[in-house]
């Protein structure tokens, strides 16, 4: 797939509140830079970032708060 293709497909999985196979598709794709694997990431994670801890962390931010406060959330997996 092209980079375009798969923008597109995260816009729609980030519609549908799917963050998490958004960002699961961005960590298997091969064309992107780690950089903008970051960049993408951070950007689907602001909406629970905010939600849950009240303020923007990126997304290596955000595993660290999560991890710290993990007893707090369902884990449905």
């Amino acid at each position: 797939m092209s980079e375009n293709d798969v923008i597109k497909i995260l816009r729609l999985l980030e519609i549908y509140n799917q963050a998490h196979i958004a960002i699961e598709l961005i960590n298997r794709t091969k064309n992107f830079t780690e950089d903008k694997k970051k960049e993408f990431k951070s950007e689907l994670i602001k909406k629970y970032s905010l939600d849950f801890f009240g303020k923007v962390f990126d997304y290596d931010e955000y595993c660290k708060e999560y991890s710290k406060n993990k007893d707090h959330f369902i884990n449905l997996i």
